[in-house]
């Protein structure tokens, strides 16, 4: 994919990071610059990277499920909006192979929900985790109870 940068290798996929994604971790910064200082802005800023760690063990799980499948998984690459990885080809039967990622990695799908397991706003959990308390993981959190 044009505009994006290696960042490295594992599990032979090259793990990619397109331009765009700055201009996300930019305007996050910015915005909690603007609303909270510096430290808001470093706080939401790591948010948004473990986040996108999330993004990126879920992308390794299709990638390891195709290669159980005989698929090669050329690149990964991170985007604004998610993931993507790249098979090197479709599978003769996509039903067989979309029914069993969970069996890759349970914990993989249980993450991005964890911010959804802390109550309220001044519960023990927020209050133990600063990344916690930042508006964007409060937003996140309301998505994820819906």
């Amino acid at each position: 994919m044009t505009w994006s940068f290696p960042l490295g290798r594992l599990f032979g996929s090259e793990l990619r990071v397109h331009a765009t994604f700055f201009l996300l971790l930019l305007w996050i910064g910015a915005v909690a610059w603007l609303a909270g200082g510096p430290a808001a802005a470093a706080e939401n800023v790591a948010f948004i990277l473990v986040l996108f760690a999330c993004v990126v063990a879920h992308e390794y799980g299709h990638a390891l499920m195709a290669r159980r499948y005989g698929i090669a998984t050329p690149d990964i690459t991170l985007l604004p909006i998610g993931g993507l990885a790249r098979l090197e080809r479709m599978p003769e039967r996509p039903g067989t192979m979309m029914a069993k990622p969970s069996g890759i990695s349970p914990m993989d799908h249980e993450t991005p929900h964890i911010p959804a397991l802390a109550p309220g706003p001044d519960s023990g959990a927020r209050a133990a985790c600063p990344m916690m308390r930042s508006p964007l993981s409060a937003s996140i959190a309301h998505v994820c109870r819906m």
